[in-house]
């Protein structure tokens, strides 16, 4: 590690919620030589996943139901995205800790699939992250390698709020964003949210008992997300990440699926500590069934 030039000062939105009198770099660290190595990702094992829902209160389903892939009609026309967008909802809607849905998802997923030992011995977990965390560290080592600084257009410095377990040893890096949803400028406006509603099907409500008149109360998800563990080089990585589809309707024989509780055991439940609640709804998905959907600019 070396010092950092004094040049060197974070943008203002990045130092938000810290206290800027005692915060200085500390250094800068240096790529260390390539070594000539396979590094694969090995014991992947997704052991929860969860949909946020529309709630006033943090809330979400376990284990959640995705979008399935429904094929497109070609020509396919869609009108640019248009309206807010969330860049971190996990954030934006458990703001006491965005990191407690992951932990929440495994712990009840696990209880339904009847594992009764726990599947995160903290002594084998090195690091808790986002995949977007690994995707920003990704894209700048990448640059460094090959000499060149990021596009403009790309986020040339970013921040990722990094805490120690108390058990010594698993680094929790938490996503970080100055903002959590934006407006999307007509200047600046694609078309991936228009293209996964158009080529995907819609989530379906959630009733569960209530006191009121009607009897029951509707949540609708909003995002499907899964948590995964595996290896990669001598790393042991908890990871999180949204899943736009799935590629197919999952053959209800084949999984475990809790659509058929009825409504009287669809109860929001919670934990002692916690504002954040849980119903349990939705199918476990097969790894090999998940999809990420990318729209892009083609020049003819």
């Amino acid at each position: 590690m070396q010092p950092l030039p004094k040049s060197f000062s974070p943008a203002s939105k990045l130092l938000r919620d810290l206290d800027v009198s005692t915060t200085h770099p500390l250094a800068s660290i240096l790529l260390p030589d390539p070594v000539d190595t396979d590094c694969e990702i090995r014991d992947y094992q997704v052991l929860g996943s969860y949909n946020l829902l529309d709630s006033r209160t943090p809330m979400i389903a376990i284990p959640g139901q995705p979008r399935i892939w429904q094929e497109p009609n070609l020509p396919l026309q869609l009108s640019p995205d248009c309206g807010f967008t969330f860049i971190d909802q996990n954030a934006w809607r458990c703001q006491e800790s965005s990191l407690e849905p992951l932990f929440r998802s495994i712990s009840v997923t696990q209880q339904l699939l009847g594992n009764t030992s726990s599947p995160l011995p903290e002594q084998q977990i090195d690091v808790v992250t986002d995949r977007n965390n690994l995707r920003k560290l990704n894209a700048m080592v990448r640059s460094m390698r090959s000499n060149e600084m990021l596009a403009p257009s790309k986020r040339r410095e970013f921040r990722i709020d990094a805490q120690l377990a108390p058990n010594g040893r698993t680094l929790l890096l938490t996503r970080y964003s100055d903002q959590l949803r934006q407006m999307i400028s007509p200047d600046d406006a694609g078309y991936g949210t228009n293209f996964e509603h158009a080529t995907t099907s819609k989530y379906t409500p959630i009733l569960t008992p209530t006191h009121e008149q009607s009897g029951r109360k509707k949540f609708t998800p909003t995002s499907y997300h899964r948590v995964a563990k595996y290896r990669l080089a001598d790393l042991n990585l908890l990871v999180r990440y949204e899943v736009d589809a799935v590629q197919q309707a999952p053959s209800v024989d084949n999984l475990l699926t809790f659509e058929q509780l009825s409504l009287e055991q669809k109860t929001i439940e919670t934990r002692k500590h916690s504002t954040l609640g849980h119903i349990v709804s939705g199918t476990l998905v097969p790894q090999d069934c998940v999809m990420e959907l990318k729209t892009g600019k083609l020049k003819w």
